[in-house]
């Protein structure tokens, strides 16, 4: 390949041999550069073709290797025609597809498209997420000429559009142009307001299928559905006696009940309210509220600068049941707002009942003031349901569901929602036998049908073994309490120390202690007395025979406690029961 080698200009080789080129202007420059262009595209031809060019062989360098020369080249920020490039600014959705130029479809296709087909297109590109989003009942799309036009309902919907689907639409706009237009008046439904139809426009009401009998029962709490047992006898008939206004309260005006959850408070005090209004008729003031229902309002109250309105809701009533006040114990402004009310109440010679989870001393953080007031009333305990009254329970639920069961049923049902009690007795609560039954009437009704036959009333004892008797056998019974975890319980709960109540002190608190732990201990855990003793690091058992005779006798004789601790104003046999509760349920 002869004819191959580097072409450079004649003037060029002289300059590269007379020294390094002066500094040129940029149209000297650029005017250099497409020369020596041309001269390569010369010496690619002459090299394809093997023939001189027109001009003669002198506007060619020789085949040697000629010195270095300096060749022209292209200046920062500029390309080879020595133009700037213009520089694209990316939207931050967009990406290299959504830039590229889209392609134009054919003029009959667009023709086709409704603007039905145009949102279904719209949608399978953006995502029916996106589409129900943003297009649904608020935006139109029309074809014009070779461009899109996209109706909106709102100014504000143009701006979302326009910054976040323009590549899209352009797309579908097939490389024409896309037009957006507020429009409101195209979507009636999104601005019109609802129209009151007139007498002869209203839709008559049709007549609807008559309900079952158990869902037409009524949802008023009445006292006289209450089921009444040993536990509870005290309970309703103090309820019963505060809720009638034609005879006055041999109790006074204020009535505490206090229990474990599911054993009545809450039917026995919204009972109460039913019973006043009924008897009072159209001037009856009762009124039920919740102690979460009562600083709701109280806080809307101050929020809105209507105390005043909000006192004369509560201290305006003749009768008010307050339920879960231990639901105050962290609510200081509420707890205050709730004393003047319960002072202004009880003043004006009004009633007044409460209910709680626990003893109102064993509430903490309630407050001495709270306490002080609830306890001048007529507290009343509501214990764990005997065998009796939860058989009564039963009954009772079994002839409200419709169902017929015989006594050896009934038992059993009794017996499957109970827990066990101090004793070894079970002894449920009330929602226990509740779900229980709830449980035995499904599978009654599920399983015991016959083809398309229903099932007969009567519950059979295979049903419900087939209902309880699994979940039965999943439960598993409590283990015995340790003796440690009694004195633990007993001592934190009196304030005793762990010192004094193994030493030898005679503190009328540290006696009590003693007592209790020794109560505690031979009911809730299978420890002999010599056993308890050496626990409680006493030199012979005759002093725990001694201690649990004595507390026995007190709370046969229902002494009160007055060792100087929250628990007094409290009987033994309460506090013995309190502290026996929470050990058990600690223990599980």
């Amino acid at each position: 390949m002869a004819a191959t080698g580097r072409v450079v200009l004649a003037r060029e080789s002289s300059q590269s041999r007379k020294g390094p080129p002066k500094v040129r202007s940029h149209a000297a420059s650029m005017r250099k550069a497409q020369a020596a262009a041309t001269i390569e595209e010369t010496a690619d031809a002459v090299s394809a073709v093997g023939v001189m060019p027109a001009e003669g062989p002198e506007s060619i360098a020789p085949t040697q290797e000629a010195p270095s020369t300096w060749v022209p080249g292209r200046q920062p920020g500029r390309d080879a025609d020595g133009e700037r490039p213009r520089t694209r600014y990316r939207h931050p959705g967009r990406t290299a597809e959504n830039d590229a130029a889209p392609v134009p479809t054919g003029a009959a296709e667009h023709d086709a498209q409704s603007p039905a087909d145009l949102l279904n297109a719209l949608a399978a590109k953006i995502g029916p997420l996106a589409f129900e989003r943003y297009f649904q009942g608020q935006a139109k799309l029309e074809r014009i000429g070779n461009g899109l036009r996209v109706v909106v309902a709102s100014r504000f919907l143009v701006s979302i559009l326009e910054s976040r689907f323009r590549p899209v639409l352009l797309d579908l706009a097939g490389g024409g142009e896309v037009e957006f237009i507020d429009k409101p008046t195209a979507f009636p439904k999104a601005k019109a307001k609802p129209i009151k139809a007139t007498k002869a426009e209203r839709p008559v009401p049709q007549e609807q299928a008559p309900r079952p009998h158990h869902a037409l029962q009524d949802r008023t709490v009445r006292l006289d559905d209450f089921v009444v047992g040993e536990s509870n006898r005290l309970a309703h008939m103090a309820a019963t006696t505060l809720s009638d206004p034609n005879s006055p309260p041999t109790s006074g005006n204020l009535l505490v009940l206090h229990g474990g959850c599911g054993l009545g408070k809450t039917h026995l005090l919204r009972g109460m309210a039913h019973n006043h209004n009924r008897l009072r008729g159209s001037a009856g003031k009762a009124k039920y509220v919740t102690a979460e229902q009562f600083t709701n309002g109280f806080l809307a109250a101050l929020r809105t600068g209507s105390t005043d309105r909000f006192r004369e809701q509560y201290r305006g009533v003749e009768l008010l049941c307050l339920d879960d006040v231990h639901f105050l114990a962290t609510k200081e402004a509420t707890k205050a707002e709730l004393l003047h009310t319960l002072d202004q109440i009880l003043q004006g010679g009004c009633r007044l009942a409460l209910a709680s989870d626990e003893h109102p001393k064993q509430v903490e953080g309630l407050g001495k003031q709270l306490v002080s007031r609830l306890l001048s009333g007529l507290t009343i305990e509501l214990g764990l349901p005997e065998r009796d009254l939860r058989e009564a329970m039963v009954r009772k639920l079994a002839a409200r569901r419709g169902l017929m069961m015989d006594d050896a049923v009934v038992t059993s049902i009794a017996q499957a929602g109970a827990e066990i009690s101090e004793d070894g007795e079970p002894s449920g609560s009330f929602r226990d036998i509740e779900g229980a039954m709830a449980r035995v009437d499904a599978f009654h009704n599920l399983l015991g049908r016959v083809g398309d036959r229903p099932a007969g009333h009567e519950v059979t004892m295979a049903t419900v073994q087939q209902a309880l008797g699994r979940r039965a056998a999943m439960a598993k019974p409590a283990g015995p309490v340790r003796v440690s975890a009694v004195i633990e319980g007993v001592c934190r709960y009196l304030g005793v120390g762990q010192a004094e109540f193994t030493g030898r002190g005679r503190h009328r608190r540290v006696v009590l202690a003693r007592a209790l732990v020794a109560l505690i201990s031979r009911q809730l855990t299978t420890a002999s007395y010599p056993e308890i003793a050496t626990a409680m690091g006493r030199p012979n058992h005759s002093s725990i025979i001694t201690a649990v005779r004595r507390i026995e006798r007190q709370i046969a004789e229902e002494e009160k406690v007055a060792v100087g601790c929250d628990a007094d104003g409290m009987t033994v046999a309460e506090l013995a029961s309190s502290l026996s509760r929470r050990l058990r349920q600690a223990g599980r």
